[in-house]
């Protein structure tokens, strides 16, 4: 879209709430893939579900785009329901969250750094997976992670500085050039 075709936030918000079918439209092209892919990254890599995940997250802004004030940006406000609806959901299914010290598969079986990236990232509690997916990797401000999560923003840095310490624990293994080692030889180390 170029600058002519593309609203502003605040004149896109008007004409949502006005209910207008192509201010809905030119919602999702703006943020559909970017809540797909917190979606994803927050229920596990799990497609189908992120999928779903996504269609109740549009459903509930389609719903409750008449409550919004403007106190936040928009993008903020739509990631605070997408984390919502994904917590409800991985609450509804139960996944429990892997300890680093159990995580046995944290590392990728062809050594691949990536994926035991993401396998890392994935087994962090869920409080700093949050944290991490929302400020490293979608790149909301410290601010804005903690209007999403509804918590001080000294909350979120303490929990990126954890998660940040723990896949720094994790990885150790990979940076140096030994995917065989496990986040237990990083710890027998110390």
């Amino acid at each position: 879209m170029d600058a002519l075709t593309t609203a502003t936030e605040s004149e896109l918000v008007k004409r949502l709430q006005q209910g207008g079918r192509a201010a809905f439209e030119e919602l999702l092209d703006r943020y559909e893939r970017r809540i797909y892919n917190l979606a994803l990254r927050l229920l596990d890599g799990h497609r189908a579900e992120a999928e779903d995940a996504a269609q109740d997250i549009f459903l509930e802004v389609h719903r409750s785009i008449s409550r919004f004030r403007g106190d936040s940006r928009l993008d903020t406000w739509i990631h605070r329901i997408a984390v919502n609806v994904c917590l409800q959901r991985r609450r509804k299914r139960k996944l429990s969250t892997v300890e680093l010290k159990d995580a046995d598969g944290v590392h990728s079986p062809d050594g691949d750094p990536i994926l035991s990236a993401q396998s890392a990232v994935k087994s962090l509690p869920d409080g700093q997976r949050e944290v991490v997916l929302l400020h490293g990797m979608q790149g909301l401000s410290y601010s804005e992670v903690a209007e999403v999560l509804a918590c001080p923003v000294g909350t979120v840095k303490s929990r990126l500085s954890t998660a940040f310490r723990r896949l720094r624990e994790t990885l150790t293994p990979y940076v140096n050039g030994d995917p065989t080692l496990g986040p237990a030889v990083v710890e027998a180390g110390k």
